[in-house]
């Protein structure tokens, strides 16, 4: 067995396949084997047929399971206690506080943890003891860890302020990257319909954080106005989340003609080439992903002034910021997009710059290799 070894772990397959697959081919390449641990799904799947050993872990991602967050555990451990990684990568609130803890007691000192703060969620949205626990939990795994990366300034500034982490073990690397060829732009003129039906889409898990009701009232505000255009919400249903849609609220505003609902959707490349406006109210984020690769297709966009959307969009360049849980301003804002087809295609222009010149995938993960060889491994 290759006495070089880098784990990553993650929550679910699809959060290292999508955006993660760049930073595995340039481990590979220097001649290091990849263990991915995370539940078993086609994303994860996909992984093994690129070379890539699977250990299976499923994480509860609807709060507290002590039963199953002993299990968890007790997979990490074992796992990195058989491989002897030189570095262990951890994406996502459990695998970062569990693991970094497993992490130190299978393996010492002698494997280099590195952990990434993708973005605060529900946790850290409602408040309360939750917070407080969860802002307990990071401070211990991160006070053993060799890096933390954070992917906006508000996360990097709030854990330092809070004494969650050291400022000399914190880095900023802005999103996960876009790959520009597969989210690829996409000229104003080539995006015009003969009969003029615009597309508003929102992306997203179906979680009240997400905007999710305040993007259907949006809808509902502005379908009278604008007969012609069609809002889409494409994503999937998380009913094991605290802050979970259920399916009747969806249904009910399918029903009412407000929205159309896209399900899970796996070619989003091919949608996105034909939606004219992207709208994502999430309370907060590390930096929205779909946000990037909208924009990278040359789409003007709309989100809340909050966390890691700010990174997303330069308002009233790229598209507009508003304020969180507002569906008014948030109907305000895309009407102005939708009133306006020269201001779609400058807006779209802008944000399509904006992703090649700071969020392309080659250079956040040449980021993230720095980052690797700053502690000490992948040299």
């Amino acid at each position: 067995m290759n006495s070089k070894r880098i784990v990553l772990v993650a929550n679910r397959g699809v959060a290292i396949r999508s955006s993660r697959l760049k930073l595995i081919e340039q481990i590979i390449n220097r001649g290091y084997e990849v263990i991915v641990i995370t539940a078993d799904d086609e994303h994860s799947r996909y992984l093994r047929s690129l070379g890539v050993e699977l250990v299976v872990a499923c994480f509860d991602r609807g709060g507290f399971s002590i039963c199953n967050d002993i299990r968890v555990f007790w997979v990490m451990y074992k796992a990195y206690r058989h491989y002897k990684p030189e570095l262990i990568h951890h994406f996502h609130a459990k695998p970062v506080i569990m693991g970094s803890i497993a992490a130190r007691l299978a393996c010492g000192r002698k494997t280099k943890i590195v952990n990434s703060i993708t973005g605060l969620g529900h946790a850290f949205i409602s408040g309360g003891w939750v917070k407080r626990l969860a802002g307990f939990g990071y401070k211990l795994a991160l006070g053993i860890s060799d890096a933390v990366i954070f992917q906006n300034s508000d996360d990097r500034t709030l854990f330092i302020d809070n004494n969650w982490t050291k400022e000399k073990c914190s880095h900023l690397i802005v999103s996960s990257g876009v790959d520009i060829d597969k989210y690829s732009f996409v000229t104003f003129d080539s995006r015009q319909k003969k009969d003029e039906r615009l597309r508003v889409l929102m992306v997203g898990r179906l979680l009240g954080q997400k905007g999710v009701i305040e993007f259907i009232e949006a809808a509902k505000i502005l379908k009278g106005l604008y007969p012609n255009v069609s809002f889409e919400i494409a994503g999937e249903y998380d009913l094991v989340h605290p802050d979970g849609i259920s399916e009747e609220i969806i249904q009910a505003s399918v029903d009412a003609g407000a929205v159309k609902y896209l399900g899970y959707v796996s070619n989003l490349p091919k949608i996105l080439k034909e939606i004219d406006v992207f709208v994502l109210p999430s309370y907060r984020e590390g930096v929205p992903r779909a946000v990037l690769e909208a924009s990278s297709n040359g789409i003007p966009c709309v989100g809340a002034d909050v966390p890691g959307t700010r990174e997303a969009i330069v308002d009233g360049k790229t598209g507009f910021l508003v304020e969180v849980k507002n569906a008014v301003a948030l109907a305000d804002a895309i009407e102005k997009l939708l009133a306006s087809s020269s201001m779609r295609e400058v807006m779209g222009a802008e944000a399509r710059n904006m992703v090649v010149s700071q969020f392309e995938l080659g250079v956040i993960t040449g980021k993230q290799v720095d980052v690797y060889q700053k502690v000490g491994a992948l040299i």
